[in-house]
């Protein structure tokens, strides 16, 4: 992005211009920049890039109060305080303890039995009826 400039000077009005100067002189002065009437114009396209800004900046009575009182556009950055989660006392960098053997055995996935045909019940309880046999 172009360096800041003076908004009040990219668009040839004094800074105590009230809303309608700024937008005639924003309107005469995009006429006369549009890149459709300028096509192939890199230096123009950028100038008509600033004019936008301008206007956006001064045609919006917050912002224009904001950039009067700090002299840019951009919104002051908000202040952000540090907060510490409760990791301090930690060393991660040391290994962790190993398992013994039996411990590790405990742990090992278990796999599933399989369904015996003599578990099923003897009616099915959704309809009440006796179960298909197999």
């Amino acid at each position: 992005m172009p360096p800041p400039a003076d908004y009040y000077a990219v668009l040839g009005v004094g800074r105590d211009a009230d809303l309608l100067r700024i937008r005639q002189a924003y309107r005469r002065l995009a006429r006369r920049l549009h890149p459709d009437l300028n096509p192939n114009d890199r230096v123009v396209e950028e100038r008509f890039r600033q004019i936008q800004r301008a206007f956006k900046v001064l045609g919006d009575p917050e912002r224009r109060a904001d950039y009067d009182r700090h002299g840019s556009a951009e919104p002051a950055p908000a202040r952000v305080e540090r907060v510490h989660y409760g990791f301090a006392g930690f060393d991660f960098a040391e290994e962790p303890a190993k398992e013994s053997p039996a411990a590790a055995g405990s742990r090992e996935s278990k796999q599933p039995e399989e369904a015996d045909s003599g578990n099923l019940p003897a009616t099915d309880p959704m309809l009440d009826t006796p179960a298909p046999s197999a």
